[in-house]
């Protein structure tokens, strides 16, 4: 019985440190913030979101929301993405960057300065995602080791997960194919 009180009180005592998290950000709601189309799109600012339509086929296209965040009491990103479209999925990246990022010049992905994940939302689907923030590299005198790995040992199912939290200057929504015409939106996003 004695280690049951000491299993119940452990389980109350994390349930209170997870209730009394440090707060909800809410990036389309900051100072400062700018939002503008992101390379072959047309944006739409909407009630709590932006509305993206997709000006040509094949490249990438989205939104681009830029300010300034220190997102280090943060460890996850959260919002709602609805694809318009009745017949075609939408291949989405999310990246989270740095004033600074490099770039691999003979892939063209970045090394550093930059969080990426890749998400899918079904035809006429709304969907709320949640993107975990990497902890920081254990080892950054390494790093640069893992440039042609898809998958790293720090980076689990990141595509990029280098970056400076402290310092986030833009977040990025795009199609990583874009289909002409697509219709799609994106709302409620928040660091939590």
């Amino acid at each position: 019985m004695k280690n049951l009180n000491l299993w119940g009180m452990s389980l109350l005592s994390s349930f209170i440190l997870f209730s009394c998290s440090s707060g909800v950000l809410n990036v389309l709601d900051g100072e400062n913030v700018k939002v503008s189309a992101y390379s072959s799109a047309e944006v739409t600012p909407t009630d709590g979101g932006v509305e993206i339509v997709s000006i040509r086929e094949y490249g990438t296209g989205g939104v681009s929301i830029n300010g300034q965040w220190d997102l280090t009491e943060y460890n996850r990103l959260r919002f709602t993405v609805t694809n318009h479209d009745a017949k075609e999925h939408l291949a989405l990246n999310v990246a989270l960057v740095n004033e600074k990022e490099e770039r691999i010049p003979w892939r063209n992905i970045p090394y550093s300065g930059e969080i990426t994940h890749r998400f899918h939302v079904r035809p006429g689907e709304t969907r709320t995602f949640t993107m975990s923030l990497p902890a920081s590299v254990a080892h950054p005198e390494i790093d640069r080791q893992f440039t042609t790995m898809q998958a790293t040992p720090y980076s689990r199912d990141f595509v990029a997960y280098n970056a400076d939290l402290s310092d986030i200057r833009e977040i990025r929504f795009h199609q990583r194919w874009n289909k002409i015409g697509l219709k799609w939106d994106v709302s409620d996003v928040e660091f939590l």
